[in-house]
């Protein structure tokens, strides 16, 4: 929601590994000056840790609205239960279904890194960016696919044929 100008305490995340490692390397060559990673979250464990049990909430189950409700407010007002929730999308959107959603909702000033029982990095060197990047492109994981709009098909198009 952010990408749209609201203000949330929504993290986005994707159970693809293919997705992930897309927008682990989606920056430009030119942009280069780091490793890049990607982050991988055990959902239910932690949602088991956080008092939700050993499932995973749909994005509209009543679980996962009661924690909404508050992490569209400023870091630190209404936090109701000190608490982090995984869910998964319902997919009722054309690009959250293509980037196969899931979030964690933070209804706490806990940082999601502090959780290493159920959080794990994946360092992708920067001398294999540009290598993973045609790998993915190979597989059909384009920002056409990513974001299935006119906007970015026409990115797409541009990219790989005129530019």
């Amino acid at each position: 929601m952010q990408h749209y100008g609201l203000p949330t305490r929504l993290l986005d995340w994707s159970y693809s590994p293919l997705i992930a490692l897309y927008f682990a390397t989606i920056i430009p060559y030119s942009e280069y000056k780091n490793d890049a990673c990607i982050w991988i979250l055990l959902p239910s464990k932690l949602n088991n840790s956080q008092g939700f049990g050993n499932y995973i909430y749909p994005i509209d189950s009543h679980t996962a609205i009661e924690m909404i409700k508050p992490a569209f407010t400023e870091v630190g007002e209404n936090i109701i239960n000190d608490k982090i929730l995984a869910c998964f999308s319902t997919n009722n959107d054309l690009r959250m279904y293509s980037q196969q959603a899931a979030f964690t909702v933070h209804n706490t000033t806990k940082k999601l890194i502090d959780f290493k029982d159920f959080l794990y990095k994946i360092i992708i060197p920067i001398s294999k960016i540009e290598y993973f990047k045609s790998i993915i492109r190979a597989l059909g994981i384009t920002e056409k696919f990513v974001f299935p709009d006119l906007e970015h098909i026409a990115k797409d198009i541009l990219n790989r044929y005129i530019t």
